[in-house]
C-alpha cells in the first residue's frame, strides 16, 4: 500500500527549483527513485521523481516551475531501487522478479 510508505515533510532555508531541502531524520538514499508531490506552496500539486537524495536534500529529476520555500509542504514516498535487498525491506521479496543469481559475464568466459 502506497500510503504506507509515505510522509509529510516541510521544506526548510536551502531548498530551491532544483532541490529540496528537509530536516534530518532521513538516511541518504532513503528517497532516491521515490516520488515527492508539492502539498502547499507555489508548486501546489506538483509531483516530481526523486532523482537521489542525501544530506536531506530531495533532488528532482526535472526542476520545479517555481521556487521552493522555507515552509512549503510535501509528501515524500520512499523509492524502490528494484533490488533483492530494496524488496527485503519492504517485506516483499516473494514478489521480487529480477535475475540476482545470473552469472555475470566474466564467469561465462
Amino acid at each position: 500500500n502506497k500510503a504506507d510508505f509515505a510522509h509529510n515533510v516541510t521544506a526548510v532555508t536551502g531548498s530551491s527549483k532544483s532541490g529540496v531541502k528537509i530536516a534530518d531524520g532521513f538516511a541518504d538514499g532513503y528517497f532516491t527513485q521515490g516520488t515527492m508531490m508539492c502539498v502547499t506552496g507555489a508548486n501546489i500539486g506538483v509531483s516530481r521523481s526523486i532523482k537521489t537524495f542525501a544530506n536531506s536534500i530531495a533532488v528532482p529529476a526535472q526542476p520545479f516551475s517555481n521556487a521552493v520555500q522555507e515552509g512549503d509542504t510535501f509528501t515524500f514516498w520512499r523509492g524502490c531501487a528494484k533490488t533483492m535487498t530494496a524488496c527485503q525491506a519492504y517485506n516483499n521479496k516473494a514478489n521480487f522478479r529480477g535475475f540476482p543469481f545470473l552469472p555475470c559475464q566474466n564467469v561465462l568466459l
